[in-house]
């Protein structure tokens, strides 16, 4: 039997956050007759901060897009995770994570695979909120138009924002994203962004 326990040290700027994460493993599975059951291996991996921003990165990309291919998306969720992702005020997540990470002079000081990766993340983060706009804009009664307005207007921020930093045109990002082909359900069109 694993158990994962996650530790959280620095702050809350991204150039200081840091994961540790502790996996152990029991003789049996729990629950157990007895009421402890002894440990036989612990594993310790600590994740440096750019490590966190790619990870957290990754796993809001996985969420969206997993609402998003639902067969039947439920919109609440939807617009919660929407909301989450692309309102600056609500979470500030990603674009700290790009100017604390992505931004031309700071970049170098991290590993070149780990500025790709999340620079890719990023990419698909973009192609990924797109598709769930375009879906929520679909789902969405007469009484939300002005909340959906509200999240695309937070979007086109986000997104020319985060284009500067990739150096790279939404339209672009759009185009060539990796996620369009993934996202099932929900055709891109580039033109509304």
């Amino acid at each position: 039997m694993n158990v994962k326990k996650k530790s959280t040290t620095g702050s809350e700027k991204p150039l200081l956050r840091r994961i540790r994460e502790e996996t152990q493993r029991a003789e049996n599975w729990f629950p157990y007759v007895k009421r402890r059951v002894p440990v036989i291996e612990t594993q310790v991996e600590e994740k440096s901060p750019i490590e966190v921003a790619v990870s957290e990165m990754e796993s809001q990309v996985v969420e969206l897009t997993e609402i998003v291919n639902a067969k039947s998306p439920d919109i609440k969720k939807l617009q919660l995770r929407l909301q989450g992702s692309i309102c600056v005020q609500v979470n500030a997540g990603p674009l700290a994570y790009a100017n604390a990470f992505l931004d031309p002079t700071l970049a170098p000081m991290y590993p070149d695979d780990l500025v790709d990766k999340l620079k890719a993340t990023f990419k698909e983060f973009l192609t990924v909120c797109h598709a769930a706009l375009q879906l929520n804009a679909k789902l969405i009664s007469s009484d939300q138009v002005t909340y959906h307005e509200a999240l695309e207007a937070n979007y086109l921020k986000l997104s020319d924002s985060l284009s500067d930093i990739l150096g790279q045109p939404l339209h672009d990002i759009l185009v060539n994203g990796n996620l369009s082909t993934t996202v099932t359900g929900v055709e891109l069109e580039s033109s509304n962004a």
